[in-house]
């Protein structure tokens, strides 16, 4: 028989050893690079995810942040306000340790034979006070201890001494506080 080749490829071009081993090279190559190229993209990927990681924990430790601020400078607020309040009230009540140490001062008056009738503020630096006595003595002793210093109060003036049909005497003094603290 008969050997025919019949071809029906195109025209093929058959290599040679040198030109098949530079195509193995070719290819040896080439899988080489996608595989760099598969680990690089694998690991940008992996480094990608860490840092968008990375960076969702700072945002959520950045509104943690915000928020703990927002309350600082809630509570900074809220302080000042305190303290301005605290200010007035401070104010109010050494206003107020003055006239309660004045009156301490009037309810403490003790002489034999005299009693206090009456109290009331004409303004915030006069007391004025009413004593009554049971008979002159009494009344001279009492004057006797508004006519020497007290060491309290900055002035003492006389508003008159009436005295009742039962013999009683009724003094009226104004006073006058001391000004800031004593």
């Amino acid at each position: 028989m008969v050997d025919v080749k019949t071809n029906l490829l195109k025209k093929r071009q058959t290599l040679s050893e040198k030109e098949y081993q530079k195509e193995q090279s070719y290819l040896r190559w080439s899988i080489l690079g996608f595989v760099m190229v598969v680990i690089i993209v694998v690991a940008i990927s992996v480094w990608n995810y860490f840092l968008t990681r990375q960076l969702s924990e700072i945002e959520e430790a950045l509104t943690n942040s915000s928020r703990e601020m927002q309350g600082l400078a809630e509570a900074s607020a809220q302080q000042v306000y305190l303290k301005s309040r605290l200010q007035l009230v401070t104010g109010f009540l050494a206003d107020r340790s003055l006239a309660r140490e004045s009156l301490q001062k009037v309810f403490n008056i003790n002489v034999p034979g005299t009693n206090l009738a009456g109290v009331t503020f004409e303004s915030d630096a006069i007391l004025a006070v009413q004593f009554g006595a049971n008979d002159s003595s009494s009344l001279q002793q009492l004057l006797n201890y508004f006519e020497f210093d007290t060491g309290y109060f900055t002035q003492v003036v006389s508003r008159g001494i009436t005295k009742s049909k039962d013999g009683k005497y009724l003094l009226s003094l104004a006073l006058s506080l001391p000004k800031g603290d004593k």
